[in-house]
């Protein structure tokens, strides 16, 4: 099935953690049905989060999360990937997925302070996962702290005292009726999803024993009145 969350007003911070199917996380209980029914199996299962490019309404992925082992080959009969399995989405190939093996809830228990770059790279790190198959996991509830990237500051080169240049008079210049500049193109619409990317909503608490829960991490700000899908059905490619 199919969840969708119309992000409120003013938006959503990075680093901020939101979910479903628990009151005690961010909108929660404010996903509406879309598609189907949202149902977690509980012997290994997969979630992708996605948006609808702004350019072209085409589905783009921003975070995916595998409780069942590898992703599965893109381009199978639908009936072959079952239950549990899924594709795994292009725009996913490089950054914002998750693949764990079999198990009914895992939680995230890395870092939570760090860059984009280096709390993406933790979320995927199966070494900063705790899973079970008899204990739910309670959700993360405590926001990330996304810093900046620090940029080294330029070396400065060594300098010398100006070598004097000979001087001449100035030689005079024809000039030439002024050209006219082209008309400026229109800025493109922001990639993705108003400028969001893979990587910029993950998964960090999946439990799949009813009720089903998910928690998720904003790890750019998320603009208001985007449309975010969140499915549990498979990815054909």
């Amino acid at each position: 099935g199919v969840l969708k969350l119309t992000i409120p007003a003013g938006g959503i911070s990075a680093g901020t953690v939101f979910g479903y199917g628990d009151a005690n996380l961010q909108y929660g209980n404010d996903w509406a049905k879309f598609a189907g029914s949202f149902a977690l199996s509980s012997s290994g299962d997969t979630i992708l989060v996605y948006c609808l490019e702004s350019r072209t309404g085409n589905t783009f992925h921003l975070g995916g999360f595998s409780f069942s082992g590898d992703w599965a080959y893109s381009g199978l009969d639908v009936s072959s990937y079952g239950t549990a399995f899924s594709a795994l989405p292009a725009d996913l190939g490089d950054v914002g997925a998750v693949t764990l093996p079999e198990k009914d809830n895992y939680v995230y228990t890395g870092p939570q302070v760090g860059t984009k770059e280096e709390i993406q790279t933790s979320i995927s790190s199966t070494g900063y996962w705790s899973g079970s198959n008899t204990e739910r996991k309670d959700p993360v509830t405590t926001s990330f702290t996304i810093t900046s990237p620090i940029t080294p500051a330029p070396s400065l080169a060594p300098t010398s005292p100006p070598t004097p240049v000979p001087t001449s008079p100035p030689t005079p210049v024809p000039t030439s009726p002024p050209t006219l500049a082209p008309f400026a193109s229109p800025s493109p619409l922001l990639a993705g999803c108003n400028g969001l990317d893979a990587g910029d909503i993950m998964i960090i608490l999946v439990n799949s024993d009813n009720p089903d829960v998910v928690a998720l991490a904003a790890l750019s700000d998320i603009p208001e009145g985007i449309d975010l899908y969140m499915t549990d059905n498979a990815w054909t490619g």
